[in-house]
């Protein structure tokens, strides 16, 4: 009777061993272990909203919608639903097949998994790339990872898909940098795919529209350690201010503008300007203006408020009539929509 026993249990422990093998052959993983290492990607904190990135129509750009969620600790988990599903602004298009869903999203250490259907595959080599970067940008800063790995049907992508020089069939590592320009872009990739030395600027520019906002970023080949926060504001004020090359931006007036210096007190940038800041551009023009200033500034660290003077003085308003007067903030969550 006891050997009898002690069989059984021989052959459950066996089949148990068989389940979770067949489950690693499923998933594309060779180690039974790093199964169970899984563990599922949660908030710190529950979330109300997610903010998801989308391809503008003009497919240059990713276009950033922050829109409401039912409360949830699986924020990283619903963004990435609402990136598969869609969301239908004018400035925007889907990016992936009608009927590709999220088979799994979990973690293993610092690297997180989002494992889709095969019609992830149904995509152009260039749509798949412009699929992993909104990926990234809508899921990483949701979870504590440093690196992700895209599979589908629990298999890796093809190694010879590559994004920059980097294969996509593996880890790709987080960058916390969302709309590169070509030549920082190159940048990265000599730099082997680290902002390690490097000093990431980051503005704000309206798409084509003049409806949202993109965020955009600028590499420069020097350690941000060497540089203060006033030196990098207004580095950034001065990609902003620049006329932008290509299409697929509303044109502000910022030709004529000079930006003369930037001092930080107590979180407040005091940006100084020329007095062309003042010049009548109308009310669209100069608000669209605003919010991409504040919005510059204020990503950066340590940063909440900017102050705008003329000539060292306080302004009280634009042209248009938009005051001034007081410190501007970036209270709302960018391109806030008010439903699902």
């Amino acid at each position: 009777m006891k050997k009898s026993v002690f069989v059984f249990v021989i052959v459950i422990i066996l089949l148990l061993v068989a389940l979770v093998v067949v489950k690693c052959v499923q998933d594309g993983i060779d180690d039974p272990e790093e199964v169970q290492a899984r563990q599922p990607v949660v908030s710190s904190g529950e979330k109300t909203s997610v903010t998801v990135y989308f391809l503008t129509s003009d497919r240059l750009y990713l276009l950033p919608i922050s829109m409401p969620v039912t409360t949830t600790n699986e924020a990283a988990k619903v963004a990435m639903e609402k990136l598969l599903a869609g969301q239908h602004v004018p400035a925007a298009i889907d990016l992936f097949p009608n009927d590709t869903k999220l088979v799994n999203l979990f973690s293993i250490e610092d690297t997180v998994y989002i494992d889709l259907t095969a019609d992830f595959l149904l995509m152009t080599d260039a749509e798949i790339i412009d699929a992993v970067r909104a990926i990234a940008a809508t899921v990483m800063p949701l979870t504590e990872g440093d690196a992700f790995v895209i599979l589908v049907e629990g298999e890796s992508l093809p190694e010879d898909l590559q994004m920059g020089g980097l294969s996509l069939s593996g880890e790709i590592p987080y960058l916390p940098v969302v709309n590169l320009t070509e030549a920082s872009r190159q940048l990265l990739s000599e730099n082997d795919f680290s902002l390690e030395g490097l000093t990431a600027l980051h503005y704000y520019l309206p798409e084509a529209s003049g409806a949202y906002l993109l965020p955009l970023t600028v590499l420069l080949s020097q350690d941000s350690s060497e540089l203060d926060a006033a030196t990098i504001v207004q580095l950034a004020i001065d990609e902003l201010l620049r006329t932008p090359e290509g299409g697929g931006l509303y044109l502000l007036p910022t030709t004529n503008i000079q930006l003369q210096g930037v001092e930080i007190a107590d979180g407040v940038a005091y940006c100084d300007f020329d007095e062309s800041i003042l010049e009548s551009y109308g009310q669209l023009a100069e608000n669209l203006l605003l919010q991409c200033l504040v919005r510059t500034v204020t990503a950066q660290e340590g940063i909440e408020s900017m102050q705008i003077t003329v000539n060292g003085e306080i302004a009280a308003q634009t042209a248009s009539g938009i005051d001034i007067s007081l410190p501007l903030t970036a209270d709302t969550p960018l391109n806030q929509v008010s439903s699902n």
